[in-house]
């Protein structure tokens, strides 16, 4: 029997071109569980699958909205899957499809969360949030916009049906992570914009930039993806009063990732919410 829901917060992390923050949900106690024996925790009882089913279909309605959900099988289909499909006039599966098997984004969650032989994990997602859940592990991934308008819905919901706490899990050793890649460096490139975005962790900055690739035949090129900054002086006069102070630590964090910085007069400065 479910007595309580776990929320362990992971951080800030970019999902794409997004900033937001990742959490962990644990209903508790949760089936025996080496990964999280791992990361010290202990609540070990048979899970009510019924109303897990339940928890990730009331996350789902706080969140609202139209999700895409993304549920690719674990292994190539055996003879009988394809018969199943025929018998059961199913579409045949097509390369690279995201969700063969059509499943709904319920379905498609709770399967990864209970069977990790027939998914590689399920995801569920649109541009304000995201579920995730794989390798047979009761964990809901959740990712919401940093705003946390999103997650304090999500968060009531929880609460209006079980005791909520925080936990304290040891993260790092957890081998339990998301199976979508969420980024936490400061910087992220978005190369079909030419732009590149830099967070302190809460506030967003946009910048101009150029990221066409040399040649390969141009051995030894100078490297021509540049970042456009104004010069310091300017900078301070420019940026929002929060990044002010944060030039230095702006152009380290570029240079670290391989951009160029280039000073020039009149350099744009996005702010982003």
């Amino acid at each position: 029997m479910i007595k309580e829901v776990g929320i362990v917060v992971i951080g800030t992390r970019w999902s794409g071109c997004n900033l937001g923050t990742l959490r962990a949900v644990v209903p508790l106690p949760v089936n025996s569980d080496t990964c999280l024996s791992k990361a010290e925790h202990h609540d070990f009882a048979d899970m009510d699958k019924s109303w897990y089913s339940e928890l990730v279909r009331t996350i789902l309605q706080a969140i609202g909205g139209t999700f895409k959900v993304v549920a690719p099988l674990r292994s190539t289909p055996s003879f009988w899957d394809h018969l199943r499909r025929f018998l059961t006039f199913r579409r045949a599966i097509q390369p690279h499809d995201p969700n063969p098997n059509r499943l709904e984004a319920v379905e498609a969650l709770c399967s990864a969360a209970r069977d990790d032989s027939c998914l590689a994990f399920a995801s569920v997602y649109h541009h304000r949030a995201s579920i995730e859940t794989s390798g047979d592990h009761p964990i809901l991934w959740i990712w919401t916009s940093i705003d946390d308008t999103t997650w304090n819905k999500v968060e009531n919901c929880i609460a209006q049906m079980k005791l909520t706490r925080v936990l304290a899990l040891d993260s790092s050793s957890l081998s339990l992570t998301p199976p979508k890649c969420y980024h936490e460096e400061s910087v992220v490139v978005h190369a079909a914009s030419n732009s590149v975005l830099w967070t302190d962790g809460v506030r967003v900055l946009g910048l101009d930039g150029e990221f066409l690739f040399p040649h390969p035949g141009n051995i030894g090129c100078e490297d021509p993806r540049m970042v456009y900054l104004p010069f310091e002086d300017e900078w301070v006069r420019s940026a929002p009063d929060w990044a002010r102070t944060s030039y230095a630590d702006l152009v380290h964090s570029l240079e670290i990732i391989g951009l160029r910085v280039v000073r020039r007069q009149g350099a744009v400065i996005h702010a982003r919410k």
